[in-house]
């Protein structure tokens, strides 16, 4: 078999992290998939090895929660936050919309290994987090009703991070 040779001209740049993601899905999700379960299945590994809390996925009129009693979100941002300054890197947006938005590693799992969060962010329509002290988050798409919130304190009342999405179809 003759070994084929890559050229400058072969490569081509993707600029956006998103971009990245949706062109190779089958490198980031479960099976191989793109579709509700896996993503949420994903996001919960992620959870499950960062938390030991409860946690609990849940579905609701369309839409796909993830909730946990610790908030594993704000933990994993300022971490990722941490390290961008102490390797002197680019400034991004290391808030929550830009954590969300931006292939975020996940070095505790593995050097190749990223957060689920942002394949949230490629592939739902509509992305909602929230707090048990109040902070609501639209990250894209609609705001769900109350009955979201009020559904996840009877399943789970000592949450303190959601993260909710909702696909078409």
């Amino acid at each position: 078999m003759q070994k084929r040779v890559y050229t400058e001209q072969d490569l081509s740049v993707l600029e956006s992290p998103l971009e990245v993601i949706r062109s190779r899905p089958d490198i980031y999700l479960p099976f191989r998939q793109v579709n509700e379960e896996n993503l949420s299945v994903r996001l919960v590994d992620d959870v499950v090895y960062l938390s030991k809390g409860a946690v609990a996925i849940l579905r609701w009129r369309g839409w796909w929660v993830v909730a946990c009693e610790e908030d594993w979100v704000e933990v994993s941002r300022a971490r990722w936050a941490e390290r961008r300054r102490a390797a002197t890197l680019p400034q991004i947006d290391d808030g929550l919309r830009g954590y969300f938005a931006n292939i975020v590693p996940f070095p505790e799992r593995g050097a190749n290994d990223l957060h689920g969060e942002v394949l949230l962010t490629a592939f739902a329509n509509e992305v909602f987090t929230a707090t048990a002290e109040g902070s609501r988050v639209c990250l894209l798409g609609e705001v769900p009703d109350e009955g979201l919130l009020e559904c996840i304190e009877r399943s789970l009342p000592r949450w303190q991070r959601l993260v909710a999405f909702r696909m078409d179809g």
